[in-house]
């Protein structure tokens, strides 16, 4: 057998393959939240709430609206002023770093604010309030703001609003608390 031949073939053969997994693959789509200490999502974020979800419904073809009703404002920013207080948004898709809450819970809610908007996704601190540990229930109520200015974390992260999750690690995440 011809090597040359042989070469060809297993270059065709290999072409076809590479082809045909392109084909029937679909793109991976995914979110990446880099990680981040408690501390740092709280001085990152532009607003911190302790607020009772209900009332979930369609925003869009990629998003929930909660209406929420807030029990104590832990952390605002001068964007907070401008939102409706009772509304908040969650992606549902995947890609987006979705995230879907219980109605009628407790949550520690951290996001960013969009279009006037509060809005939180899977790479937000939320948690069940009951499901943090009393420490952290502790520094969340006494503010984490001395610890920001103390660790000088402000919002070195940026967000990708298409994506709506962090395209770059935040500066100073080392918690010390």
């Amino acid at each position: 057998m011809d090597i040359g031949l042989f070469k060809d073939r297993w270059m065709l053969f290999i072409a076809a393959t590479a082809l045909a997994l392109t084909l029937l693959i679909p793109p991976a789509e995914s979110c990446y939240c880099p990680p981040q200490s408690n501390a740092a999502h709280f001085c990152d974020a532009k607003f911190a709430l302790k607020a009772r979800v209900y009332n979930s419904r369609r925003y869009d073809d990629f998003s929930l609206q909660y209406d929420m009703a807030i029990k104590r404002v832990l952390k605002t920013s001068e964007e907070f002023r401008n939102t409706s207080h009772e509304i908040l948004i969650a992606p549902t898709e995947s890609s987006l770093c979705s995230i879907i809450l219980q109605d009628d819970a407790v949550y520690l809610l951290t996001g960013f604010i969009m279009n006037d908007q509060l809005w939180v996704n899977g790479c937000s601190w939320v948690r069940e309030w009951t499901q943090l540990p009393r420490y952290e229930r502790r520094r969340l109520r006494r503010g984490y703001r001395n610890v920001c200015e103390e660790l000088n974390i402000h919002s070195a992260s940026s967000w990708n609003l298409t994506s709506m999750a962090y395209n770059q690690p935040a500066l100073g995440t080392v918690d010390r608390i």
